[in-house]
């Protein structure tokens, strides 16, 4: 989990500093690394990173929203090839219902 936070701050950081397109591939990074099972890993990733990642977007950068549809298209991609996984489901549930509430 100590990785998972390091690579969360650090996004942060580069939101900040105006380092935007490094500040997606950390949320990117933090998507495409599900293999952290913890619950705490499963919250943050649905809860802190998604909700600064579409503020990202939202606010400052809009390419991070296009980053995360391509996200969001991968991870549709594996269901629709079979891919029978829970949190993946779930994840793809959560980042329909927070970018459909932007109307993108």
């Amino acid at each position: 989990m100590l990785k998972i936070m390091d690579v969360y701050a650090q996004a942060m950081k580069a939101c900040v500093e105006g380092r935007y397109g490094a500040a997606v591939q950390d949320f990117k990074w933090l998507h495409d690394h599900e293999n952290d099972d913890s619950l705490e890993y499963r919250k943050m990733r649905r809860g802190y990173v998604l909700t600064s990642w579409i503020a990202l977007g939202k606010f400052s950068y809009p390419p991070a929203l296009d980053a995360l549809k391509e996200v969001l298209h991968a991870k549709q991609l594996r269901i629709d090839a079979g891919e029978v996984d829970s949190e993946l489901l779930l994840d793809v549930e959560e980042i329909k219902n927070r970018l459909s509430q932007l109307d993108y």
